[in-house]
């Protein structure tokens, strides 16, 4: 792949350029929350494998999440905060009938709060997969300034163009869908949006389009609704520690 030109790296800055990216800067940490809005998400990383057929129901499960999320217009929830579950139903394929395992993400908690909360799961992501996130994409070098002026592609395909951590993310088409800073990474609110809808999405490792897995064997699906997500694989089903979802906050 060819390196993208100057000029449209240029336009693709100026396209975020006094845009959501410097609100986002500028949020503080939430002094305390007893609820989560409905339509944010919550990109987190498993800390523990769940493997079908070995997972029990009731298991408790724990996450984290990765970047910095925004809850509202002014306050955000920081990274390293718990998200926790549990295992609703596990069984091993056998005889014919694919493994099974059921989770619902339920609680977060922030500064000794334990918050309920209903979640879907968009996305999820291989620890494979989410380590690619983190390197420089094939037309990058990685003596360019490092890290922070890496163009990394992110799970599903956007690419985030980063100068001094920050910068803006691209679809294939090189249209701007989001932005990054030092914190994480962001998807646009819509054009003209007010209220909780004018919060960027966090994306964490994930593009902006992203859906379904990524990194499972092609036996592999993910289906979530009504606060819970269920994987099921002809195969040995496990979800690993390292492993990264994308939750969103539903009513």
């Amino acid at each position: 792949m060819l390196r993208p030109s100057i000029i449209a790296l240029a336009c693709l800055a100026l396209a975020i350029t006094n845009a959501p990216q410097a609100r986002a800067q500028k949020l503080q940490p939430a002094p305390t929350i007893f609820t989560i809005t409905a339509g944010l998400t919550l990109p987190i990383e498993i800390l523990h494998n769940l493997q079908a057929g070995i997972a029990t129901p009731n298991q408790r499960i724990v996450g984290e999440i990765i970047q910095r999320v925004p809850i509202s217009s002014d306050t955000y929830l920081p990274r390293g905060t718990k998200v926790f579950g549990t295992v609703v139903s596990s069984r091993a394929a056998a005889s014919g009938h694919p493994a099974v395992l059921t989770l619902a993400f339920n609680k977060l908690k922030y500064h000794g709060i334990t918050v309920p909360i209903r979640t879907e799961t968009l996305a999820v992501a291989n620890v494979t997969n989410v380590g690619s996130t983190y390197s420089p994409a094939v037309y990058a070098t990685a003596g360019d300034g490092g890290p922070s002026g890496w163009t990394t592609r992110l799970v599903g395909g956007d690419e985030v163009f980063r100068t001094g951590w920050s910068g803006p993310v691209a679809n294939g088409k090189l249209q701007t869908v989001g932005f990054a800073t030092f914190h994480g990474v962001y998807a646009n609110p819509p054009a003209g949006a007010t209220g909780i809808a004018a919060i960027p999405h966090s994306l964490g490792v994930f593009s902006t389009t992203a859906q379904g897995l990524y990194g499972f064997d092609d036996t592999s699906t993910l289906r979530s609704s009504a606060g819970t997500t269920t994987f099921t694989s002809a195969r040995k089903l496990l979800v690993r520690n390292g492993d990264a979802f994308l939750l969103e906050v539903i009513p």
